[in-house]
């Protein structure tokens, strides 16, 4: 589609950030059900090695990162390695909403993600 990477990114992180405040209940519960050793991370890494789901997730977000790159909105990098870096790191800001009472509003989440995979976290001083 003619949409930019940008915009493709901010509706990826709005629909999932929306998933998860939809059904928060139910995520806490599995969470805890889950993990109830407190090892959720080496667990999650894991499994996802052996989920055809998330691998393909991670290749369509490759591939829409390449044309990214390609039309110059991305600077050059491993795809691949980048899917990661966005999908991890949103997981991440998730987890942590749906374990908050009082979790910001999903907006300021969506900018909190975009902003910094778009602009990075060094000071423009």
């Amino acid at each position: 589609t003619s949409e930019s990477f940008e915009q493709k990114l901010r509706s990826m992180l709005t629909a999932k950030i929306e998933f998860f405040r939809q059904n928060r209940e139910f995520f806490r519960l599995y969470m805890s059900l889950r993990y109830p050793e407190g090892n959720a991370q080496q667990q999650r890494r894991q499994r996802r090695i052996c989920q055809p789901q998330y691998q393909t997730r991670m290749k369509q977000l490759a591939g829409v990162l390449e044309v990214a790159m390609e039309r110059g909105e991305v600077r050059r990098m491993d795809p691949n390695r980048l899917a990661l870096f966005i999908v991890e790191a949103s997981n991440a800001v998730i987890i942590e909403r749906v374990i908050e009472e009082a979790p910001p509003p999903e907006a300021e989440d969506v900018e909190l993600i975009a902003s910094t995979i778009l602009d990075g976290i060094r000071s423009s001083h």
